[in-house]
């Protein structure tokens, strides 16, 4: 059997008559997300069951259940014809199903809603309470010590500080110092420089909880407090020729 050419120009105009009406039709029963348009919702003739979406897109939040911030999307994340769950934010009648609210944990947060993840606080940021909306940046004196979920800081160990919340803590430089004593919930904001100390002081190395002691008899030259070098013999005393950093002596 042979078939006309004009009967096969009839067949593909009726096909594509028929796959264009069908495209229209499926274009204005849909749901598009103007924040993430390349992921449709499934249109409502479609359904085959009790559930008419799947699982919405991960990138769109506005296509998940609308737990506020704070909180995470826990269940199925499906949407029904029926039922007593929360009603659609699509425009369309129905309601989510075997779908839940859940709080965040201490030392995660979640800051839209509609979150299908609670996200761990970053480095230096802390969250002491569940259904939290933003981590908390540490104090001055404080930092999560390099780590990051956390749900409290930590204060600056001795030798070290910080003087920017939300900041780590930073080692002190040479010729300064920091203590911090024990149960203090912060730590030092600041580094005290050694030569500014009463009596008299120098300090080589950085990181440290203390300065060191001039020798007897000797002084502070008051430049840097960084090396024994700058530890001078008091007026009226005196020190062998050639020798550096070491006691001197009366006249």
């Amino acid at each position: 059997m042979t078939i006309s050419f004009d009967r096969l120009i009839l067949d593909l105009r009726i096909y594509i008559h028929m796959y264009t009406y069908i495209y229209i039709y499926i274009y204005m029963h849909t749901d598009y997300d103007d924040k993430a348009s390349a992921n449709i919702v499934a249109p409502l003739f479609a359904a085959k069951t009790e559930h008419v979406y799947p699982i919405p897109a991960a990138s769109s939040n506005l296509r998940n259940m609308q737990c506020a911030a704070g909180l995470k999307v826990e269940g199925s994340n499906n949407f029904c014809l029926s039922g007593s769950g929360p009603a659609s934010t699509h425009g369309t009648v129905g309601h989510f199903c075997g779908t839940e609210c859940v709080a965040c944990p201490a030392s995660t947060h979640s800051s839209e809603a509609g979150s299908l993840n609670c996200t761990t606080c970053p480095l230096n940021t802390f969250a002491a309470a569940t259904n939290t909306v933003t981590c908390s940046k540490c104090l001055n004196g404080q930092s999560t010590n390099g780590k990051t979920g956390e749900t409290e800081c930590e204060a600056c160990a001795s030798g070290f500080f910080n003087d920017v919340s939300g900041n780590g803590c930073r080692p002190c430089q040479a010729g300064t110092f920091s203590l911090h004593k024990i149960g203090d919930a912060q730590g030092a904001s600041a580094c005290v420089k050694c030569k500014d100390m009463p009596g008299n002081f120098y300090q080589p190395q950085a990181a440290q909880p203390l300065c060191l002691e001039c020798p007897t008899n000797t002084q502070n030259s008051g430049t840097t407090g960084i090396a024994l070098l700058d530890c001078i013999c008091k007026p009226g005393f005196w020190r062998p020729d050639g020798q550096t950093g070491t006691e001197c002596y009366p006249w």
